[in-house]
C-alpha cells in the first residue's frame, strides 16, 4: 500500500521519494494533489507498494533486531560505566549513603 505522508526532516532522512509520496506539512491544497496523484496513477501506486515492501524487509525488525539490541546495550553499558566512574571519582564522605546511615 503506497504510503503520503506529510514531509519532515526525520520522515525524509529514513524514506526517499520513492517509497513515499511526501506533500509539504501543513499545506491541504498539497495534500489533496498528492492523494490525487497516487489515486490516479497505477504504476505509481505500484512502484511505491513494491518500494515500501523492499524497504520494510530492509529494516524490519526480524532483519534488524540483533542490530537494535546491540545499540540499546552498548548505550546502557556506557552510561553504566560513566555513572560507576562518577561514583569511583568522589570522595567516599561524599557519596549518597542508604537511609538510615552506611552500613
Amino acid at each position: 500500500m503506497p504510503v503520503v505522508a506529510s514531509r519532515t526532516a526525520v520522515d525524509s532522512y529514513y524514506f526517499s521519494d520513492e517509497t513515499v509520496a511526501f506533500f509539504k506539512s501543513g499545506d491541504d491544497e498539497d495534500m489533496a494533489r498528492i492523494l490525487l496523484n497516487v489515486i490516479e496513477d497505477r504504476d505509481l501506486r505500484d512502484r511505491m507498494s513494491r518500494n515500501g515492501l523492499e524497504y520494510a524487509a530492509r529494516n524490519g525488525w526480524d532483519t534488524r533486531k540483533t542490530e537494535y539490541l546491540d545499540l540499546v546495550d552498548s548505550l546502557c553499558t556506557e552510561k553504566f560505566e560513566e555513572a560507576a566512574k562518577a561514583t569511583e571519582a568522589q570522595p567516599r564522605e561524599a557519596r549518597v549513603s542508604p537511609p538510615g546511615g552506611p552500613r
